[in-house]
């Protein structure tokens, strides 16, 4: 029996494809007889984000939380496919360590972001300038869409490798740790950074009208939010579930069907 708590959409389709393929599924949305439920599970399948409070699991569906305290009562043996929230003694598979997963989970990210810059935009892709923030599995494939897409494209990051490769590739290059000097060149910025960079100094340097994405995960790169931005400041978090969930879905059932074959990850 695999349980699949809460999350958004995409959790919908993977318990979908889990009962096509022959596992006996069922998605979790609410506490109701939860520690029954797990008793009687052999897997349990957290969502992505697993939690964004740190009480709770992340849960779009109800306002009846699914606490981890009593997570990490009720769970005994069973296996555990988590994204970054790990349970001691407890037997958890983070599945994005996978350098599969992160990497195609990485394309409905990127596709996501680049549809909100369309809709939030007065400006098309093609031609703009656009600064990527991170050369990581996001900001890669996030920079070559938008320069198929016929976009100026800046990458920062600070590697002197991902700077032969930025430049390899027919982009511009700036150091992640100069961007203040150079911010109001851009018309939409997208940060795939998770670590504290942006603050009051950088947001009012900004291009007025620009847009900034801010991809990273939670806590993200922004350091003081205020009401004093130029730009258009739009949480980009968690895209997949929003724009393409049964392919984030298919993504993470073939991730798990790996693992439950023994496969590496």
């Amino acid at each position: 029996m695999i349980l699949v708590l809460g999350g958004d959409t995409r959790q919908i389709y993977l318990t979908k494809n889990l009962n096509l393929l022959g596992y006996k599924s069922e998605h979790i949305i609410n506490s109701q007889n939860l520690k029954e439920k797990i008793n009687m599970a052999d897997i349990i399948i957290l969502p992505i984000p697993a939690t964004k409070n740190g009480i709770s699991i992340f849960n779009t569906f109800s306002d009846d939380n699914i606490y981890i305290s009593d997570l990490k009562e009720y769970i005994k043996n069973q296996k555990i496919f988590t994204c970054k929230l790990m349970f001691e003694n407890k037997n958890c598979i983070d599945f994005t360590t996978s350098d599969s997963f992160a990497i195609e989970n990485a394309v409905p990210t990127a596709e996501g972001a680049i549809c909100l810059a369309i809709k939030n935009s007065n400006i098309t892709i093609y031609n703009s300038n656009c600064l990527v923030v991170g050369y990581g599995r996001i900001g890669k494939i996030l920079a070559n869409k938008l320069l198929l897409l016929g976009a100026n494209v800046t990458v920062s990051a600070r590697k002197e490798s991902d700077k032969a490769y930025i430049k390899a590739y027919n982009m511009n290059y700036e150091n992640t740790n100069e961007l203040n000097s150079v911010i109001n060149k851009f018309d939409i910025i997208f940060n795939t950074v998770n670590f504290p960079l942006f603050n009051d100094s950088f947001f009012k340097r900004c291009k007025e009208d620009s847009i900034f994405l801010e991809l990273a995960s939670l806590p993200g790169g922004i350091i003081d939010k205020t009401n004093t931005y130029k730009c258009k400041v739009i949480n980009a978090q968690g895209l997949p579930g929003k724009f393409s969930p049964k392919s984030a879905a298919d993504i993470l059932t073939k991730t798990i069907l790996k693992s439950l074959k023994g496969e590496i990850l």
